[in-house]
Protein backbone atom coordinates (compact mmCIF):
# COMPACT_ATOMS: atom_id res chain seq x y z
CA UNK A 1 0.00 0.00 0.00
CA UNK A 2 1.16 3.47 -0.61
CA UNK A 3 0.75 5.84 2.06
CA UNK A 4 0.37 9.64 1.25
CA UNK A 5 3.54 11.39 1.73
CA UNK A 6 5.66 8.40 1.75
CA UNK A 7 7.99 9.76 -1.11
CA UNK A 8 8.93 12.58 -2.53
CA UNK A 9 6.21 15.13 -3.61
CA UNK A 10 7.26 15.17 -7.60
CA UNK A 11 3.73 17.49 -8.52
CA UNK A 12 4.59 20.39 -10.63
CA UNK A 13 7.73 18.69 -12.13
CA UNK A 14 8.00 18.97 -16.05
CA UNK A 15 6.75 15.72 -18.00
CA UNK A 16 6.16 14.37 -21.27
CA UNK A 17 4.41 11.71 -22.55
CA UNK A 18 5.24 9.94 -26.19
CA UNK A 19 2.25 8.48 -27.96
CA UNK A 20 0.79 7.28 -31.53
CA UNK A 21 -1.67 5.92 -33.37
CA UNK A 22 -0.61 2.40 -31.64
CA UNK A 23 -1.22 3.69 -28.33
CA UNK A 24 -4.11 2.18 -26.80
CA UNK A 25 -6.40 1.17 -23.80
CA UNK A 26 -5.17 2.13 -20.36
CA UNK A 27 -2.29 3.52 -21.95
CA UNK A 28 -4.49 6.40 -23.88
CA UNK A 29 -5.87 6.70 -20.60
CA UNK A 30 -2.76 7.52 -18.59
CA UNK A 31 -1.79 10.01 -21.16
CA UNK A 32 -4.63 11.92 -21.04
CA UNK A 33 -4.89 12.36 -17.40
CA UNK A 34 -1.18 12.88 -17.48
CA UNK A 35 -2.60 15.97 -19.62
CA UNK A 36 -5.31 17.11 -18.11
CA UNK A 37 -4.24 16.68 -14.45
CA UNK A 38 -0.60 16.62 -14.47
CA UNK A 39 0.39 19.19 -17.09
CA UNK A 40 2.21 17.11 -19.26
CA UNK A 41 2.91 17.83 -22.82
CA UNK A 42 1.66 14.75 -25.15
CA UNK A 43 3.76 14.55 -28.31
CA UNK A 44 3.36 12.20 -31.03
CA UNK A 45 -0.07 11.40 -32.87
CA UNK A 46 -3.18 10.92 -31.99
CA UNK A 47 -3.86 7.82 -30.04
CA UNK A 48 -6.31 4.61 -31.15
CA UNK A 49 -9.52 5.84 -29.22
CA UNK A 50 -9.98 2.89 -28.08
CA UNK A 51 -10.68 2.73 -24.68
CA UNK A 52 -13.41 0.68 -23.95
CA UNK A 53 -13.31 -2.34 -22.08
CA UNK A 54 -14.36 -5.34 -23.58
CA UNK A 55 -15.57 -9.00 -22.22
CA UNK A 56 -15.79 -12.23 -23.74
CA UNK A 57 -18.73 -14.46 -22.93
CA UNK A 58 -18.76 -18.49 -24.13
CA UNK A 59 -21.72 -19.15 -25.79
CA UNK A 60 -23.18 -22.75 -26.71
CA UNK A 61 -21.36 -24.70 -29.60
CA UNK A 62 -17.67 -22.70 -28.55
CA UNK A 63 -19.08 -19.52 -30.18
CA UNK A 64 -18.34 -16.50 -28.23
CA UNK A 65 -19.81 -13.19 -27.63
CA UNK A 66 -17.26 -9.90 -26.90
CA UNK A 67 -19.14 -7.28 -25.41
CA UNK A 68 -18.01 -3.44 -24.72
CA UNK A 69 -19.51 -2.80 -20.85
CA UNK A 70 -17.18 -0.04 -19.79
CA UNK A 71 -16.15 2.98 -21.37
CA UNK A 72 -14.26 6.27 -19.26
CA UNK A 73 -14.48 9.78 -19.47
CA UNK A 74 -12.38 12.27 -18.07
CA UNK A 75 -12.94 14.59 -15.36
CA UNK A 76 -13.90 17.20 -18.08
CA UNK A 77 -16.17 14.79 -19.04
CA UNK A 78 -13.98 13.99 -22.58
CA UNK A 79 -14.69 10.33 -24.31
CA UNK A 80 -11.79 9.25 -25.53
CA UNK A 81 -13.58 7.17 -27.51
CA UNK A 82 -13.36 6.68 -31.17
CA UNK A 83 -11.38 10.33 -30.94
CA UNK A 84 -8.08 9.41 -28.70
CA UNK A 85 -5.82 11.36 -26.71
CA UNK A 86 -5.39 14.79 -29.40
CA UNK A 87 -1.38 15.80 -28.67
CA UNK A 88 0.00 19.09 -27.76
CA UNK A 89 3.03 18.77 -30.68
CA UNK A 90 2.04 16.74 -33.56
CA UNK A 91 5.07 14.53 -34.22
CA UNK A 92 4.71 11.93 -37.04
CA UNK A 93 7.17 9.27 -37.68
CA UNK A 94 7.70 5.88 -37.20
CA UNK A 95 9.84 5.23 -34.20
CA UNK A 96 10.41 1.78 -35.04
CA UNK A 97 13.24 3.07 -37.41
CA UNK A 98 15.24 5.04 -34.62
CA UNK A 99 17.48 3.79 -31.91
CA UNK A 100 16.83 5.03 -28.57
CA UNK A 101 19.89 7.69 -28.70
CA UNK A 102 18.31 8.95 -32.33
CA UNK A 103 14.76 8.84 -31.26
CA UNK A 104 13.26 12.39 -32.55
CA UNK A 105 10.57 12.05 -30.13
CA UNK A 106 12.46 11.50 -27.59
CA UNK A 107 15.02 14.26 -28.20
CA UNK A 108 12.39 16.76 -28.26
CA UNK A 109 10.98 15.71 -25.61
CA UNK A 110 14.13 16.30 -23.63
CA UNK A 111 14.38 19.60 -25.30
CA UNK A 112 11.20 20.43 -24.15
CA UNK A 113 12.26 19.39 -20.41
CA UNK A 114 15.04 21.77 -20.64
CA UNK A 115 13.21 24.91 -22.03
CA UNK A 116 10.30 23.81 -19.36
CA UNK A 117 13.25 23.28 -16.24
CA UNK A 118 14.49 27.19 -17.23
CA UNK A 119 17.08 25.81 -18.98
CA UNK A 120 18.77 25.31 -23.28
Amino acid sequence: MVEAGSGPDLRGLPLVVLVDRQTASYAELLAAVLQQEAGALVIGEPTAGNTETIYAYELTAGSRLWVAQEGFALRDGTNLEGRGVQPDLILSLDWTRYSEENDPGIREGRRLLTIQAGGE
